[in-house]
């Protein structure tokens, strides 16, 4: 089955981003914000995708109703809030569909820039229809994105002396603030690598799959697959083939 009428219903939702409305935010913990804005955007999904493909459950960020799902999508409605908040960029739209624990079909959309990314599993990923591929760059020239996990300050110590460790192998480091972001950086191949001790799987689920077909690998830090998708958290790393293993050994050498 074909799932394109998911662009329309995403791309309906850009005017929240180029027109930002009037904020209301709430602090769901230290540095994990979510406004009416995220609410409204993943209802008017919701409703959108109950309306098209009634048959298929549905699993939000900011309304977790069940974790048991065989078939859902799963939707971070602004991934970025923060950035968001603070008028900056980026925050993305990402959608995954998964069937039995693994993600068939992927989205994510930039508003700001009305650039769309999607993946089926199997055929390939694209940007606004054209094939992307990741990149073949080697460590010593590689941009890597890096995730500071800042709803788990526990995590701080070993977040940065990662990070300081991939920065004296690869060319440069990057902190963007979304997670979908960066996996689509690495996905387009204008990113090496990318990871991050703390995603949820809305975070991940779209760019995941979206990676892997754009040639990429994604595994949590230790190296372990992710590609059973279950509703929760996780570390995450994706890169191109050629470093992945060179960055889980700096990795393990770091924490």
């Amino acid at each position: 089955m074909r799932y394109e009428q998911t662009i329309d219903i995403l791309k309906s939702q850009r005017h929240y981003f180029t027109h930002r409305a009037h904020l209301e935010i709430e602090e769901k913990s230290r540095a994990n914000y979510v406004t009416n804005i995220d609410k409204t955007i993943e209802n008017n999904i919701k409703q959108a995708l109950l309306t098209i493909y009634p048959h298929i459950n549905f699993v939000g960020e900011e309304e977790v109703e069940n974790l048991t799902y065989d078939h859902y999508w799963l939707l971070d409605p602004i991934d970025g809030t923060q950035n968001y908040i603070k008028g900056q960029y980026p925050s993305m739209i990402s959608l995954a569909l998964v069937e039995k624990g693994t993600v068939v079909y992927a989205v994510i959309y930039d508003p700001y820039f009305d650039v769309m990314y999607t993946a089926y599993k199997g055929e390939g990923a694209f940007q606004n229809g054209s094939p992307i591929h990741v990149s073949a760059g080697k460590m010593n020239k590689a941009i890597v994105m890096v995730g500071t996990a800042p709803y788990t300050r526990d995590l701080t110590d070993d977040t940065f002396k990662v990070a300081k460790s991939v920065y004296e192998h690869a060319s440069d480091i990057r902190r963007s603030g979304s997670a979908c972001y960066d996996l689509v950086q690495v996905a387009t191949g204008r990113a090496e690598a990318y990871f991050e001790h703390f995603v949820h799987s809305w975070d991940y689920a779209a760019g995941l799959l979206i990676v892997q077909e754009a040639g990429g690998i994604v595994s949590d830090m230790e190296g372990k697959s992710l590609n059973e998708m279950k509703v929760g958290t996780t570390s995450i790393l994706a890169s191109n083939h050629n470093i992945h293993q060179e960055l889980i050994q700096l990795i393990e050498a770091n924490v």
